[in-house]
């Protein structure tokens, strides 16, 4: 098998199965030497799932076709800053809506396409929905604001009295216990 049909089937495979949410998307320099377009070459099923729509129907669509105006706006932001930096954001987490509604945060990361001979062609964009991860983080936040505000202020205010206990080996021995107890639960807090 040939070099470059191994690279259209690795691609054709990244494309199909996927499930980020990849778009190529094509720039092409104006007078002025700045950037327009901004259509879809490419898209992952994946991405044209998230629209009820193929991957041969999302060609020739913009973020402007399928995001909301803010959306749409730093999406085009970002393309630009992408382009005259030609270099690479990655990992920004925001929040994409979909036709249906429904709000996604996303993990992405976008990066410069070159053409042969080193100018930019556009801009290739992977999206990775994180929203379970940020769901989870959420959950242990609330988890150790619980932990401080339920358990570790009445825990110290109990260790303050604890404190007030006539000195006696068994008293000595519980108040011991009870501060190895808070310290743990002071490293828990603290590193969560």
């Amino acid at each position: 098998m040939g070099q470059i049909i191994q690279n259209l089937l690795m691609f054709y495979a990244l494309m199909e199965y996927s499930s980020d949410s990849i778009v190529f998307k094509e720039y092409f320099r104006d007078e002025k030497g700045g950037f327009t377009g901004g259509q879809f070459v490419s898209v992952s099923n994946e991405k044209a799932r998230h629209y009820g729509l193929t991957a041969a129907q999302m060609k020739g669509k913009t973020d402007r076709d399928l995001l909301p105006p803010k959306e749409a706006a730093k999406s085009l932001c970002d393309d630009l800053w992408v382009m005259t930096n030609r270099r690479a954001i990655r990992d920004i987490r925001e929040t994409i809506t979909h036709p249906d509604g429904k709000s996604v945060s996303v993990s992405v990361t976008k990066f410069p396409w070159f053409d042969q001979g080193g100018d930019i062609f556009g801009v290739i964009c992977v999206a990775r929905d994180i929203s379970r991860r940020v769901e989870a983080e959420q959950q242990s936040d609330q988890l150790s604001e619980f932990m401080v505000r339920d358990l570790f202020k009445p825990l110290a205010a109990l260790g303050r009295r604890m404190e007030k206990l006539e000195s006696s080996a068994e008293n000595d021995r519980i108040k011991k216990e009870f501060s190895r107890i808070l310290a743990k639960l002071k490293q828990k807090v603290g590193s969560s």
